[in-house]
């Protein structure tokens, strides 16, 4: 039971930094009139989310290579994480915009 306690509130944070990396990308781009520097932002930002992509192929090549049995997920557990995939994506793109945003 504790675990998806754990696992709603972590949904619960991806989809609250989703919904907020949409907004401020909207507020953003209106604010910048899409310019040469607000893309730039964007692209290094999504550089730097992609970044979690080749983890999780390095994590699932090291679990599939290290694991002998066979182990069975259920659907509505393999949904839940990849919604907590897509939301640590969008995490790491919100920092990203934050980041370059101050620093260009």
């Amino acid at each position: 039971m504790n675990e998806q306690k754990i696992l709603l509130i972590v949904l619960v944070v991806a989809v609250a930094v989703t919904i907020g990396l949409y907004v401020l990308k909207a507020i953003k781009q209106v604010r910048y009139r899409n310019d040469e520097r607000w893309n730039q932002i964007q692209l290094r930002a999504i550089q730097i989310a992609d970044i979690i992509n080749w983890v999780l192929v390095v994590f699932l090549f090291v679990l599939q290579m290290t694991e002998k049995t066979n182990s069975s997920i259920s659907i509505s557990r393999l949904v839940t994480c990849g919604l907590i995939y897509f939301g640590l994506h969008n995490l790491l793109e919100l920092c990203g915009i934050a980041f370059f945003d101050r620093s260009m």
